[in-house]
């Protein structure tokens, strides 16, 4: 039900972004701000969502409760290959953990801020990283692996920002002359159709574009801005 009205509010956000376009004898569409933000929020969440809920079902199959890397390596494959750009990796309490491209990786887990939420029990989406496997920018979503009363791992996406930005400028059609950006609560650039400017704090965006409105995505903490270009 909760993916329902998630849906049913991403295609209200669309027919709305629709209703505020205008086009004339060949002139290009202008974007309506407010309603665009919205849309851009409504979007990315939508996005999100679908690969979180994907996770959640694939945590509680029999291959990935193993918590043996060549049991459940297949399906995160498949999963990988088949949404948006991100690297799937399953984490093992100790934070050592496996990634789809590199099988077992060098590096470990415990250093980050979302570890020991995640062995506590609680998913966590929307942290932003440079991916320790691929060097890479990306928004984190983790969820536990729950066998029991314990958590015996956990299930995790990085999700490529360049590209993310880049999906969401395309899903909006986006003119050339508009930008789009997101912020986290931390100030730190998330999304921007600048790609240049991801993880850039945001001051860097001097003040931002003109005839802008904001919009939040309550599900990541994300303020999103629409505006033209100077």
């Amino acid at each position: 039900m909760k993916k329902l009205f998630l849906f049913t509010g991403v295609c209200l956000a669309l027919l709305v972004l629709v209703a505020g376009c205008a086009e004339s004898n060949g002139a290009a569409v202008e974007i309506d701000a407010g309603m665009g933000a919205a849309a851009a929020a409504s979007l990315t969440e939508a996005r999100i969502n679908g690969v979180v809920g994907a996770m959640e079902v694939m945590a509680v199959t029999d291959e990935v409760l193993t918590t043996e890397w060549d049991s459940m390596s297949h399906i995160l494959t498949q999963f990988e290959q088949s949404t948006i750009p991100l690297v799937a990796w399953f984490a093992l309490p100790d934070g050592s953990y496996y990634t789809v491209d590199a099988g077992k990786a060098s590096a470990n887990l415990t250093d980050r801020a979302y570890f020991p939420k995640v062995m506590a029990g609680q998913t966590v989406i929307g942290d932003l990283v440079v991916s320790k496997s691929t060097g890479r920018k990306a928004m984190v979503a983790v969820v536990p692996v729950i066998d029991g009363a314990d958590v015996v791992g956990a299930l995790g996406v990085s999700v490529y920002l360049e590209e993310l930005s880049e999906i969401i400028a395309a899903d909006m059609a986006l003119p050339t002359d508009m930008v789009l950006y997101a912020v986290n609560g931390e100030d730190v650039i998330a999304l921007h159709s600048d790609t240049g400017m991801l993880l850039e704090d945001a001051s860097a965006l001097d003040g931002g574009p003109e005839r802008s409105a904001s919009a939040t995505c309550a599900m990541l903490g994300w303020t999103f801005t629409l505006g033209y270009a100077d």
